[in-house]
């Protein structure tokens, strides 16, 4: 008897400290029940008192909103020999709450039941658990099939697929059902394909367990789908191994790269072609100018010669204004004779293979500083270079560009009691600077044009093609030249080379 009490007193224990919420009933009749007992957590959970709820009925005990559910739940215990459970949400004056009902009925043998057992467990927390981990799965769901992203899984050894996303269906024409079918995916591979990717599925294992590649597929109507796969091997569910990928449609990649092949192939056949254009004038240019070196001059030689015999030989029958006339003559073909020697200097510098080595720029500025001033000793010129500039460049084409810079700084400053001129480099470009005649900014684009000239010849002799010479060696190093200058105060050019210039 003993024994039987300390049983009773753990029980009794064990149902008011455990939080699931006991309560026992009495079955009257079959379908009335009767509160018999109920524990503290059953107190909590529907609000009530064993002392002032004892022999109460269901309808009394329950809330009006889950009255009909619990007595539906019960008739169904009744009914039914053994356990049965049920989930439930109520809707309580603390708000809803989803609880879960393990029911047991007692019975003697042979007898309608008269006891009736429920034990409730509330499971909210659980139930907004599983439903947020819905929610989310239904988003990225959502996510992954509302993108051009194509996810599938297929069986390891077979190769058929057992998930294919919708995008497949629409991509691809074929219905879902036949994507699960045996042999698809092998069957619609493009047959030129198809041995390939054979091939590399059998080398996927858990050794090698992912690869990515690309293949052609062949959609329901014949269009042929350019797919970029990434598949992997992975462990399902139930262990086995199985494969998942997930395949893009890159068919507007493919045919963008294939027209870019196009262009190039077209843009490669018209540079040959262009080239041969340039080879072509090239070729005309060296005759044209060869034309100019000798079959000009030869004329030009025989006007200037008589006209200089005539002033040696019939100075003393001509008239002032005959010998003036001959002078000018003389002049005129002598200034034709200087102005094809600029022309092929111009045309050479075009032609002429470049050979580039670094080039002391300051060196050279000296050395041509020197001559310019053994040609003028007269003249008290302050020179400003900076040493040490260096540039990867054609040596012979730029001491073309040093002489006509520094020439023409020289040229322009004449007039000038304390001239002065500067080679230097400021951030990323070399400059040649002076406080000359200077020019009218507004005309500097004319500079560089061949003939162009902003000063009279009476004024400033030479014959405007030093500066377009300049420019075109410029272009040839793939550098860049401009000019800044105002009228009375200088002028100054700024000018790059090479881009592997130091």
């Amino acid at each position: 008897m003993s024994n039987y009490t300390d049983r009773e007193t753990r029980y009794l224990e064990f149902l008011e400290h455990t939080t699931d919420a006991y309560t026992f009933f009495e079955v009257v009749g079959g379908r009335r029940f009767l509160l018999e007992a109920v524990n503290s957590a059953a107190e909590r959970l529907l609000g009530i008192s064993e002392i002032n709820c004892s022999g109460k009925s269901l309808q009394e005990l329950f809330p009006p909103s889950v009255r009909e559910q619990v007595q539906r739940a019960f008739l169904r215990a009744v009914e039914t020999p053994g356990n049965s459970t049920t989930e439930q949400c109520w809707c309580l004056p603390e708000g809803d709450r989803w609880v879960q009902g393990s029911l047991v009925s007692i019975r003697h043998p042979g007898q309608v039941p008269h006891r009736l057992v429920a034990v409730w467990r509330d499971i909210t927390d659980q139930k907004c658990y599983e439903q947020a981990l819905l929610d989310r799965e239904e988003m990225f769901r959502r996510l992954v099939e509302t993108t051009n992203v194509i996810p599938w899984e297929a069986d390891f050894t077979t190769r058929r697929f057992t998930y294919v996303g919708p995008q497949a269906v629409r991509r691809f024409g074929y219905p879902q059902f036949e994507w699960l079918s045996e042999g698809f995916w092998a069957k619609h591979i493009h047959p030129d394909e198809r041995d390939l990717v054979v091939e590399i599925c059998n080398r996927l294992s858990t050794v090698q367990n992912e690869f990515e590649f690309e293949y052609r597929m062949l959609t329901q109507s014949g269009d042929v789908v350019w797919v970029h796969d990434l598949v992997n091997v992975a462990v399902d569910r139930d262990g086995s191994l199985c494969l998942r990928g997930f395949m893009v449609d890159v068919t507007a990649n493919r045919e963008a790269e294939q027209e870019v092949r196009r262009l190039n192939a077209e843009l490669e056949r018209r540079v040959v072609e262009r080239t041969a254009q340039l080879e072509a004038a090239n070729r005309e240019l060296e005759a044209f100018c060869y034309s100019v070196s000798h079959d000009l001059r030869a004329p030009l030689r025989a006007i200037d010669g008589f006209s200089k015999a005539l002033l040696e030989d019939y100075l003393d029958r001509l008239d002032e204004e005959g010998r003036d006339m001959l002078r000018r003559v003389r002049a005129g073909s002598q200034r034709m004779g200087d102005l094809i020697d600029d022309l092929l200097s111009l045309s050479r510098v075009t032609r002429s293979e470049m050979r580039t080595t670094t080039v002391n720029l300051s060196d050279l500025a000296h050395t041509i500083a020197t001559n310019l001033e053994q040609s003028a000793p007269h003249r008290r010129v302050e020179w400003r270079i900076e040493p040490n500039l260096t540039a990867v460049a054609d040596r012979a084409l730029v001491t073309v560009v040093l002489e006509n810079l520094l020439g023409n700084a020289w040229k322009y400053t004449v007039k000038q009691p304390y001239a002065r001129i500067e080679f230097g480099r400021e951030n990323d470009e070399f400059f040649v600077r002076d406080n000359g005649a200077g020019f009218d900014p507004t005309y500097a684009g004319k500079l560089f044009q061949p003939f162009q000239r902003l000063h009279a010849v009476e004024e400033f002799e030479g014959h405007g093609i030093g500066l377009a010479t300049v420019q075109r060696i410029i272009h040839r190093h793939q550098g860049h030249i401009r000019a800044e200058g105002t009228v009375g105060k200088g002028a100054a050019f700024y000018f790059t080379l090479s881009p592997t210039s130091p």
